[in-house]
């Protein structure tokens, strides 16, 4: 996953330094594709969590009864 400070070096790299994106994906430890992926994007946004459920819920209401218990 690629944060905000690899997207600037991504960025970095491609307009002010004009390296290829393989040249900036062997300089970052990137993927080529990755790099393209993130070369076409105007502006860093972070993917958001997708809430999920925890394995436990199914046992939450036991847990609950032994601890009252």
């Amino acid at each position: 996953m690629v944060d905000y400070e690899t997207y600037c070096r991504i960025r970095d790299h491609l307009v002010r330094q004009q390296l290829t994106m393989a040249q900036t994906a062997r300089a970052l430890g990137l993927d080529v594709r990755a790099v393209a992926r993130w070369a076409e994007v105007e502006q860093f946004r972070a993917r958001k969590a997708v809430p999920r459920d925890s394995k436990l819920d199914a046992f939450k209401g036991q847990v609950v009864r032994w601890l009252d218990a």
